[in-house]
C-alpha cells in the first residue's frame, strides 16, 4: 500500500468513527426526546407533586446522567420554599425567602427571586460556600443547578437538580432540558391546585344545598309540632294532670318543638347578609387584646400584617370569632419553654384573602378539627370558614412548628367602595368577649353563632373544668354558663372564676323549675332554652347596660 493509499484508508476510518460517533449521538437525543415526551405525559398524569416528582426523578438521570433532583414549592403566606419529599417519612425542609441558611437555600432563593436559571459549577469554589451556616447539610453536592417553575408569568417553586460526584457543566444543553421539565412541573402543579379548588367549591355548594333542603323542610315542620304542643297541653289541662300518657305526650312535643325550634334558629343565624369586612383591622384587634398576656407568658409575636386593607366578604362577629379561637388553640399548645412564638401574617392573590397563623408546638399532637372537647369548637370554626366560600387546614411545618391556614374570598371592588363613606368618622363599636360554657354540642353551636352575628368574640367549651382554665388565663366581659353541667354546678362555677368575669347568664332549661332562684344577685342573668333571639336580644341588652355602669377597671 503506497503513502497516499494508506493516508485516504485512515481519513475514511477517521471519517466512519466520526459518523458512528454522531449516529450514537443522535440516537441517545432522539431517545431522551422520546423520554421527555413519555415524562411530560407522566407528569399531566399525576394526582400529587410528590408524584410529579417521583416521575421525574426516575427519568431525569438518563438524560444528565448521575444526578439527584429536588423540588421547592413556593408558600406565599409563609413566604418560604417548602421541600416536597419523595418519602413521606423524611424530615420536611421549609426555607425562609428572607433568611436563607447555608449554600444549598441560598442558591434556591437566589433562583427564586432572580426567575432565572443559576448553575454552580463547582461548590467549593461557590461564593455561597462562604457562608459560615452551609454546615445545614454535612455532605454538600459538588455541582448545582436552580431552575425557575414558570407557570406561565408566576413562579411558583424551584426545581434543584445535584450532582454528588464531581464537578460539571450543565449548561447549555442541559439548562434548556431543565428548563423545559421544570415549566413542565409548573403547569402540571397549576392544574392540580385548580382541579382541587374546583372539587372544595363544588363540595361546599352541595353542603349548602343540602343545608338549605334541611332548613326548609324543618322550618315546615316546625307549625305542626307547636300545634301537636298546644293540644297536649289544652288536654293536659282538662284532664287536671291526671293522665300519665298525656304528660308524657306533653312533654315530648315540648322536646320536639325545642330540637326543630334550634335548628331553625340555627339555619337562619347562618344567613347573615355578607358585607365586606377588613381582615387586617380584625387582627390587629385581636392581637392588641391578647398582647399583655402573651407578654406575660414570655410569647414573642411576629405580626406580619399588611399596612393596606385586606377585605373579604362575610360576616364580621363570625369571622372575629374564628381567628380568636385558632389563636386560642395555638397558645394552648405552646411548648412550656423556649421557643414560645406566634407568627400572624395575611396576604392576597387572584382575589382570595391568605391568613396564616403560625406558632411552636410540643409534638404532633392529635387533630384539633377531629370531634371532642377542643374539636368541637375548631369543628364550628372550619364551618364558619367553609360557609363563607373559604377553608382552614392546619399544616404541620418543620422544626416543631404548625400554622393554621385560612383562605377566604376577597370583597369585590364595589362592595368595598360601597361601604367606605359609612365608616368615616365613625367608632368602631366595642366588642365583647364570652366564655361559652355548654355540653350541648347543637346548643352550642347555635349560641356561638347568634353571638358572634351580634359582634361578641365566643371561646366555645363543654365542661366546667374546660371553662375555669380559659378564665385563669383569658379575660371575659360575660359567661354563659348551662345549668346542667358534668362535675361542677352553675353555682360552684360562679364562685371559682367570678373574679376574672364580670357578667354572668344562667342558660337554663325551659321545662326546669326553680331556675330563678340561681340568679338573684346582680351581675347575674337568666336565658332560657332554646335560646329565643328576641329573648337573647333582652339578656344582651340587660347584660350590656350592666357592664356599662362598671368602673373601667371591673371591665
Amino acid at each position: 500500500m503506497t503513502a497516499q493509499e494508506g493516508i485516504l484508508t485512515a481519513l475514511f476510518a477517521a471519517a466512519c468513527a466520526a459518523w458512528l460517533a454522531r449516529e450514537r449521538q443522535a440516537r441517545a437525543e432522539r431517545r431522551n426526546v422520546r423520554g421527555m415526551f413519555g415524562l411530560g405525559e407522566a407528569i399531566l398524569s399525576a394526582s400529587s407533586p410528590r408524584e410529579i416528582l417521583s416521575r421525574v426523578a426516575c427519568v431525569i438521570p438518563e438524560v444528565l446522567g448521575k444526578v439527584e433532583v429536588r423540588l421547592y414549592l413556593h408558600d406565599r403566606p409563609m413566604r418560604s420554599l417548602d421541600r416536597i419529599l419523595n418519602n413521606p417519612d423524611d424530615e420536611g425542609e421549609s426555607i425562609s425567602i428572607e433568611s436563607p441558611r447555608g449554600m444549598v437555600q441560598r442558591g434556591v432563593v437566589e433562583c427564586f427571586k432572580n426567575r432565572a436559571l443559576l448553575e454552580i459549577r463547582d461548590t467549593l469554589l461557590s461564593p455561597f460556600a462562604e457562608d459560615d451556616s452551609q454546615l445545614v447539610e454535612l455532605m454538600p453536592p459538588r455541582a448545582l443547578l436552580f431552575v425557575p417553575m414558570f407557570a406561565l408569568e408566576d413562579v411558583i417553586g424551584v426545581l434543584e437538580i445535584r450532582d454528588s460526584h464531581r464537578t460539571r457543566t450543565f449548561c447549555p444543553d442541559g439548562g434548556a432540558v431543565a428548563q423545559h421539565l421544570a415549566n413542565q412541573m409548573a403547569l402540571a402543579i397549576r392544574l392540580l391546585r385548580q382541579h382541587s379548588m374546583q372539587e372544595k367549591l363544588s363540595r361546599t355548594e352541595k353542603l349548602a344545598a343540602v343545608g338549605r333542603l334541611v332548613a326548609g323542610v324543618v322550618n315546615d315542620l316546625q307549625d305542626p309540632l307547636c300545634e301537636i304542643s298546644r293540644m297536649a297541653e289544652r288536654a293536659l289541662r282538662d284532664s287536671d294532670g291526671s293522665d300519665a300518657e298525656l304528660r308524657r305526650m306533653a312533654k315530648e312535643a315540648r322536646k320536639a318543638h325545642g330540637i326543630v325550634t334550634r335548628l331553625v334558629a340555627f339555619a337562619r343565624a347562618g344567613q347573615d347578609e355578607s358585607r365586606p369586612v377588613e381582615i387586617n383591622r380584625v387582627l390587629r384587634g385581636l392581637a392588641e387584646y391578647r398582647d399583655q398576656d402573651w407578654i406575660a407568658r414570655g410569647v414573642h409575636v411576629n405580626l406580619a400584617i399588611g399596612e393596606y386593607p385586606l377585605y373579604v366578604l362575610g360576616a364580621e362577629g363570625q369571622l372575629e370569632q374564628v381567628l380568636m379561637n385558632l389563636l386560642l388553640y395555638a397558645e394552648q399548645v405552646l411548648p412550656e419553654t423556649d421557643p414560645k412564638s406566634i407568627g400572624i401574617r395575611t396576604a392576597s392573590l387572584a382575589h382570595r384573602a391568605f391568613i396564616d397563623i403560625e406558632f411552636s408546638c410540643a409534638g404532633e399532637g392529635s387533630d384539633p378539627f377531629a370531634a371532642g372537647a377542643e374539636g368541637s369548637a375548631l369543628g364550628v370554626c372550619r364551618s364558619i370558614v367553609v360557609g363563607h366560600g373559604g377553608e382552614v387546614t392546619l399544616a404541620r411545618k418543620a422544626s416543631g412548628f404548625s400554622a393554621f391556614e385560612v383562605v377566604l374570598p376577597c370583597a369585590p371592588e364595589d362592595a368595598v367602595l360601597a361601604i367606605a363613606p359609612s365608616h368615616e368618622g365613625k367608632p368602631a363599636p366595642r366588642s365583647l368577649t364570652a366564655l361559652l360554657i355548654e355540653p350541648d354540642e347543637l346548643e352550642q353551636a347555635r349560641l356561638m353563632t347568634l353571638l358572634s352575628a351580634r359582634g361578641y368574640r365566643v371561646i366555645p367549651v363543654r365542661g366546667a373544668d374546660q371553662g375555669i382554665d380559659l378564665a385563669e388565663r383569658l379575660r371575659f366581659d360575660v359567661a354563659f354558663i348551662s345549668a346542667r353541667l358534668s362535675g361542677r354546678n352553675f353555682e360552684e362555677t360562679y364562685a371559682t372564676i367570678r373574679p376574672q368575669v364580670s357578667a354572668f347568664v344562667l342558660l337554663e332549661d325551659a321545662e326546669s323549675a326553680g331556675a330563678a332562684l340561681s340568679v338573684g344577685v346582680e351581675g347575674r342573668f337568666l336565658l332560657m332554652k332554646p335560646v329565643e333571639e328576641d329573648r337573647l336580644d333582652h339578656t344582651l341588652d340587660a347584660v350590656e347596660t350592666y357592664l356599662r355602669q362598671l368602673p373601667v377597671a371591673h371591665v
